[in-house]
């Protein structure tokens, strides 16, 4: 990841789930990580949600 300063990130894919629309908990910070989530929707029905995390190295 670039930021707007050129500043760059480098993270690892660390998870990938499947959870429901309601589940908001993947989305909580951990203590002592920094995260990136990216999520979308699964098809054909958006059901569900993917979401895919990172940790910064």
């Amino acid at each position: 990841m670039t930021d707007s300063a050129g500043g760059e990130y480098r993270y690892v894919v660390s998870e990938q789930i499947v959870v429901p629309p309601d589940n908001v908990e993947v989305m909580n910070p951990v203590e002592g990580k920094s995260l990136l989530s990216l999520q979308t929707c699964t098809l054909p029905d958006y059901a569900e949600r993917i979401v895919v995390q990172a940790e910064l190295v």
